[in-house]
């Protein structure tokens, strides 16, 4: 997070590090980002960088953050209109999720991040979407009645999940699919999750 002396900063300063930090996050990798560039366009010091920020990934997990801080909102309240039901909760969840990131006026910033993911990238993005303790948690709304976990899995379940998705999103953007191809991708994967790999006989189905 950065630090109190950024959100002293009068708006108008905030936003004009905000974009600088945009614009380069949106045209290269955060490997090859470079923090002259973002105090060039900010025009800030580089002290000033580092009053605001502990380091360049500081900077970039704020920006993850300023996007995806509603969508443990928007879980819960898919989950909510699915009366709790995982997978159809979960999916509709997810068909929002890649829509809004594949649609989103910043995609040159998402094309960027997913293309160049890696496990410490992939983690903070998940960490930024479940970190707030004071929202609602989702082991209290999603019911797992019809599932081999119990309430204390749930949020190792969301973080599985969530991993998988991401990859998904990854792999749509390097193979250009559309948003109708990403969703068909998740969807056969979660099926996998959710019916299994088994092929049921029809004894098998006249039991269930």
């Amino acid at each position: 997070m950065p630090t109190q002396t950024f959100f002293n900063l009068p708006k108008d300063k905030q936003e004009r590090i905000i974009q600088g930090a945009m614009k380069e996050f949106s045209q290269l990798p955060f490997s090859e980002v470079s923090i002259a560039k973002i105090i060039q366009h900010a025009d800030i010091s580089r002290g000033s960088f580092y009053q605001y920020f502990e380091h360049k990934m500081d900077l970039y997990c704020y920006l993850i953050r300023r996007f995806k801080r509603n969508y443990h909102e928007l879980m819960v309240a898919k989950f909510r209109e699915h009366a709790g039901d995982f997978y159809a909760g979960y999916l509709a969840f997810s068909e929002y999720y890649i829509r809004a990131i594949l649609e989103s006026p910043k995609f040159g910033f998402f094309e960027q991040l997913y293309l160049n993911m890696n496990y410490q990238l992939n983690k903070q993005s998940i960490d930024i979407l479940f970190e707030n303790d004071k929202q609602e948690k989702l082991v209290d709304v999603v019911s797992v009645a019809d599932l081999v976990v119990d309430q204390t899995e749930v949020e190792d379940v969301f973080e599985f999940l969530h991993k998988l998705l991401n990859q998904t999103i990854m792999e749509g953007f390097w193979q250009e699919w559309s948003i109708e191809q990403t969703n068909a991708q998740f969807k056969r994967q979660l099926d996998w999750l959710f019916d299994g790999l088994k092929n049921h006989s029809p004894q098998d189905k006249e039991r269930e």
